[in-house]
């Protein structure tokens, strides 16, 4: 199969992770190609694929189907069609030989070709645990969002810093899961208990200003149904928030004329969308599990792989605006197109793993 070129970014390796995170990656609107030394497709992998309720919500989101009997081999059909219907490919028989900056060779049949592309992963960037898909898909979700946006510059590149100390967050709770014995169970007696679900609260990207920490910045969020009052139909969280964005979230009582200035500041400024959740019988379960009254509010930015980023007690546009730009480094739509923005164009090419 020739090799087409060029691409957004460049996978070497199929495994069920790297497939999965080159869908989320052609999802999101990048060019994508795919390279395995082998001749073809594996062998049939019968084995069952298991995979966590959080990651098979994500994986859904994207066009996956997905159940207790997906099997390893199931799941790399799937992605293969997935990429296919969004004309991106895997090319078999092929290796990468050499790496410059963006100008790659690689080598199919004995033929040598130059290959360009601005990001590189091999399954060693992906796959931190080689026991544990779990943590090797959590991995690909962190990384995946953080790609896209550089590449579509809504992120300056420096966002992909954070990537590397959240890579060792994962790493290091996913070692810490599967480590035993009675020295660590007489230890655990003695330090406080550590979470079930793993956390990020250390993450540079991650800002807490609010009071309480019910809803903190760096913890996962849960998926909690509630009454959506202008649809007028029962829905939850999660289906509210979307991996191809950042959610922001406002919790509470809030000025309808304040918050229709505020929607009308987030459409013209930031590539995010904005949810309001305002009290009512209906949803009061919501408030009393999340420890909001009546009459207060909590502002919530969700990251796009269901991360809570960011949490204040109020509503302020200037507080909003300094996170999204000195935090997470989100560009500003303005930016996007600026000649500011197109200086950096160097910074975002040449980002090899």
């Amino acid at each position: 199969m020739r090799i087409p070129t060029p691409s957004d970014v460049l996978i070497v390796g199929v495994s069920p992770v790297s497939l999965g995170f080159a869908t989320l990656l052609a999802k999101g609107g990048l060019n994508v190609l795919v390279i395995s030394e082998l001749d073809s497709k594996a062998e049939d992998n019968t084995q069952q694929l298991q995979l966590s309720l959080y990651n098979e919500a994500l994986l859904k989101q994207h066009g996956y189907q997905l159940n207790e009997e997906t099997t390893t081999q199931n799941f790399i059909e799937q992605s293969l069609f997935l990429l296919a219907h969004s004309l991106c490919c895997v090319v078999w028989g092929t290796k990468l030989i050499s790496s410059v900056k963006n100008e790659h060779q690689l080598e199919q049949s004995g033929v040598s070709q130059k290959h360009q592309s601005n990001f590189v992963f091999n399954l060693s960037d992906l796959e931190i645990n080689q026991s544990n898909n779990e943590a090797n898909f959590r991995n690909a979700f962190v990384l995946a969002w953080r790609v896209i946006g550089v590449q579509l510059k809504n992120f300056h590149p420096f966002i992909m810093h954070s990537f590397e100390v959240e890579r060792e967050m994962i790493a290091g709770f996913y070692q810490d899961k599967k480590e035993g014995g009675i020295l660590k169970k007489w230890i655990g007696k003695l330090a406080p208990v550590k979470p079930n679900n793993l956390e990020l609260i250390g993450s540079p990207v991650n800002l807490h200003l609010s009071q309480q920490r019910v809803l903190e910045a760096g913890k996962l969020l849960t998926d909690l149904p509630f009454y959506d009052e202008k649809l007028k139909q029962e829905t939850s969280l999660y289906k509210w928030c979307n991996y191809q964005y950042f959610s922001l979230i406002v919790i509470g009582s809030v000025n309808p004329h304040f918050l229709f200035n505020v929607a009308k500041w987030v459409q013209l400024n930031f590539n995010i969308k904005l949810f309001y959740l305002p009290y009512s019988e209906k949803n009061e379960c919501i408030f009393e599990t999340l420890d909001i009254s009546p009459n207060e509010k909590r502002t919530l930015m969700i990251r796009p792989d269901k991360y809570i980023s960011f949490v204040n007690d109020i509503l302020e546009t200037d507080i909003i605006d300094n996170y999204l730009r000195n935090v997470l480094l989100m560009h500003a739509n303005a930016e996007k197109n600026s000649s500011s923005s197109s200086r950096h164009a160097d910074d975002r090419q040449h980002l090899t793993f």
